[in-house]
């Protein structure tokens, strides 16, 4: 975006490294400390919760081991109670792998049992416990289903444990990064003997579930926050650019008016002075000076009522007298103004009229919207070349009338369409200037029809010419 003068472009400058200084680099930094301490938060509740989740693994463990205990004791027993030739045990959530007598020839992992003490030993994926009483020789193992749903059964309510063999590494990098991947959302502890070939695994999904919903609502507050202050940081570098163009367009509006009042007072002072000094003794000179002196004063009081009357408009000050007025005699207000502001003295030939005989009367204020029209035919001419034609029609459309004036002048660029009705704006700036324009008019007459409950519809292409049309109420 073009700033038009170094003093905006320093005024900006200013405002730009004030606003990052004190409310964009703050924020930031507020940030970073609010993303250090969610994630030290997190650290430390996944400490806590670690600490938390090893202490119920142990007692879990424990108590697992204590039920295969409390099986190799029963196992004991029932073969205690054998006797030859057969054996038959019968031992709940157990698993009878062998059992036979010593006096028998056989081979088999019960062959290893050296004494009534259970030993485990592990082959493959399973682990056996085995012992010789009374010359039996006995291998078990305990259900595992049963283990699991035990285990599972003496979690915590919102926590998960599960019994699960140990997987077998394969030292892939696939495997490590899987491995870690559980180990870092997992809490895990290897039991021993009959359990050597298991794990207890502890999903602390369920358990932690607020906590890390609470981090994440964190790290969603913070995000907000920067956004949102991004977006006032944006939104008033925006409006500060308006700002800044407005001031500018206001100080070139003053020197405007202050140019146009200045070249009748010019006039003024000098056909004054020529008065005085009784040059002049001619009384068709002297008629002619005064003739100049009088549209002179004229030409200074439509400058400073134009003036007011903005300033009335933009302090909501004025006052609309509505009235049923006929469409015909709007238009030729406002061509009976040009004709008094000199306008038409070579130009009447290119300003065409052409109005319904049974349009419906307006309800509006007749000198208001006569300066209306009078604004929107004098831009058409002043911004047109000498071929320049204008074109005023009437049309009907509901409640409302629509007065449009056309021209087949230059038109305008798309890039002025939007803000065409701006105070102060203009097209170009340089002819404005020849033309002793100030960029109120078209403000002005959006301003009259929008106060009148209507609007203003423009209709143009750049080097087809442009419509504007007043949409206006008629008498109810």
């Amino acid at each position: 975006m073009a700033i038009r003068g170094l003093g905006d472009a320093y005024a900006f400058r200013r405002l730009l490294w004030l606003v990052l200084g004190t409310v964009v680099l703050p924020t930031l930094l507020l940030a970073m400390y609010g993303l250090y301490a969610v994630r030290n938060q997190r650290v430390a509740m996944r400490q806590q919760a670690e600490q938390a989740w090893t202490e119920q693994l142990v007692v879990v463990g424990g108590t697992l081991l204590n039920d295969v205990a409390r099986m190799d004791e029963d196992v004991h027993t029932a073969v205690q109670n054998c006797r030859l030739p057969l054996c038959v045990l019968d031992v709940p959530n157990v698993i009878i792998h062998e059992l036979w007598h010593e006096s028998e020839t056989r081979t088999g992992i019960a062959g290893q049992a050296l004494s009534e003490e259970t030993v485990w030993l592990s082959t493959g994926e399973k682990t056996f416990g085995v012992f010789m009483n009374d010359g039996w020789r006995v291998s078990w193992s305990p259900e595992i289903d049963l283990l699991i749903e035990r285990a599972a059964r003496l979690a915590d309510d919102d926590t998960l444990v599960e019994l699960s063999p140990i997987p077998q590494a394969d030292g892939s990098a696939l495997s490590s990064f899987a491995s870690w991947r559980a180990g870092s959302h997992s809490a895990t502890l290897p039991l021993e003997g009959p359990l050597s070939k298991f794990r207890l695994t502890l999903d602390p999904t369920a358990g932690s579930e607020l906590a890390r919903s609470m981090s994440w609502l964190y790290l969603l507050g913070l995000v907000v926050l920067v956004m949102t202050v991004l977006i006032g940081v944006y939104t008033t570098l925006s409006s500060t650019m308006r700002e800044l163009r407005l001031s500018r367009l206001q100080t070139d509006f003053v020197s405007n008016v202050s140019h146009e009042l200045r070249t009748p007072l010019t006039s003024i002072r000098m056909f004054v002075e020529t008065l005085q000094s009784g040059r002049l003794q001619d009384p068709e000179r002297v008629e002619e000076c005064l003739d100049l002196l009088s549209q002179e004063t004229d030409r200074l009081s439509r400058r400073i009522e134009r003036v007011l009357n903005w300033a009335r408009m933009e302090a909501g000050r004025r006052v609309y007298d509505l009235e049923p007025v006929a469409v015909a005699d709007v238009v030729a207000d406002a061509l009976d103004a040009f004709k008094m502001h000199n306008l038409l003295d070579d130009v009447s030939d290119r300003v065409s009229v052409d109005l319904q005989d049974d349009l419906p009367a307006l309800n509006v204020d007749r000198d208001a919207i006569a300066e209306a029209l009078l604004n929107l035919v004098a831009n058409a001419i002043r911004h047109g070349d000498d071929t320049t034609r204008v074109h005023i029609t009437a049309d009907r459309r509901g409640s409302t009338i629509g007065l449009t004036v056309a021209d087949d002048g230059p038109g305008i660029a798309k890039a002025h369409v939007r803000r065409i009705f701006e105070k102060f704006y203009q097209v170009n700036p340089l002819l404005a200037a020849d033309n002793h324009g100030s960029g109120l008019g078209l403000s002005i007459v959006r301003a009259v029809v929008q106060g009148h409950g209507g609007h203003v519809a423009l209709n143009t292409e750049e080097g087809r010419g442009s419509q504007f049309t007043l949409w206006l109420p008629v008498k109810s």
